[in-house]
């Protein structure tokens, strides 16, 4: 999470695997509105990967990744639309002329 809180120290970044089993967020997202985190244990069905003080370390896999997740807005159809409009201009802008979406959502 420390290389995340470098680049973005106020606002909540979550970031997903692309096979969705593992998620890694900063401390903002970490400690934002609603969110819980054991101090101890992992959840059923998960990791929370942690320091060697115990902490959360900001690695999240499986079911784990719901203790984020679920507070997490849903993008509206304009912003997805916006968001991929932004990655393709920036693909373009580095020589990136072919992209593929292999089925993911």
């Amino acid at each position: 999470k420390e290389d995340l809180d470098a680049e973005f120290p106020q606002i909540p970044v979550w970031l997903e695997r692309i096979d969705g089993h593992a998620g890694w967020g900063n401390t903002a997202a970490l400690i934002a509105k609603g969110v819980f985190i054991p101090s101890s244990g992992d959840v059923v069905g998960g990791h929370i990967v942690r320091d060697e003080q115990g902490d959360a370390t900001g690695i999240f896999t499986d079911n784990a990744m719901n203790l984020i997740t679920k507070h997490i807005p849903v993008p509206t159809k304009k912003e997805k639309i916006k968001a991929l409009k932004l990655a393709l201009s920036s693909a373009a802008m580095n020589g990136i002329t072919a992209v593929q979406n292999p089925g993911i959502d």
